[in-house]
């Protein structure tokens, strides 16, 4: 199994396609897993073995986004519904719930 506890995220972009690959080390075990999401996340943050990725929504004209959850322990991707201002959230990892607020 690996464990993510400390660890850090790299996020490069194939300008040409579209996509974007994200790559989490473990910075202590050197243990690494890399994933390729079919948009160009604009926001990536992990909290112990979750990454949370989302792009933002530069004006109301654009559609919703959704919100991506990958579970590194399970090496799973879960789609979020989508929101139009994603700005405020919280994830709760030990009790599996994400909290977000949409202002208007």
């Amino acid at each position: 199994m690996l464990d993510f506890q400390n660890h850090k995220a790299i996020l490069w972009t194939d300008e040409e396609n579209n996509k974007g690959h994200v790559t989490v080390w473990n910075i202590h075990s050197h243990q690494k897993k890399t994933r390729q999401f079919s948009f160009r996340p604009e926001n990536v943050y992990i909290e112990k073995d979750k990454v949370v990725l989302f792009n933002s929504n530069e004006c109301y004209s654009d559609p919703p986004q959704p919100i991506y959850i990958w579970d590194l322990i399970a090496d799973q991707i879960h789609e979020i519904s989508s929101f139009r201002e994603f700005w405020l959230w919280h994830l709760d990892v030990d009790e599996d719930v994400l909290v977000t607020f949409e202002i208007d």
